[in-house]
């Protein structure tokens, strides 16, 4: 994704967990609650937090930095920082994926419901 859009790593991450995973869940939760008022509500808040960020790349720096600290907290668990990462970063959004799609998958017709 850096390559194509000329962001750094970091950047690519905030934007992929800060911004596309949360929308997607936000999609989701619309399907099942048949509205679009997540959705709407995270482009608009989204939109306005883009209006306040002067320079992107330095608050993506900041936040992916934080986002480490946060994941190095994990230690007084025992957790390494690889292990925090993989928990908090691949194994929750999965779960969370795995939860919302049931109700999807499980309402009439499915794709009718994801694509109305």
């Amino acid at each position: 994704m850096g390559r194509k859009t000329s962001l750094s790593y970091r950047a690519a991450n905030i934007v992929v967990y800060f911004i596309l995973i949360p929308f997607s869940y936000a999609w989701m939760l619309d399907v099942i609650l048949h509205t679009r008022a997540l959705r709407i509500s995270f482009v608009i808040a989204t939109s306005l937090a883009f209006l306040r960020i002067k320079n992107f790349e330095s608050f993506a720096e900041k936040l992916f930095d934080q986002s480490v600290r946060f994941l190095f907290f994990f230690r007084r668990f025992g957790l390494s920082y690889v292990a925090a990462s993989v928990i908090i970063c691949v194994f929750l959004p999965l779960l969370i994926y795995i939860a919302l799609i049931f109700p999807i998958l499980l309402s009439k017709p499915p794709m009718e419901a994801i694509f109305p």
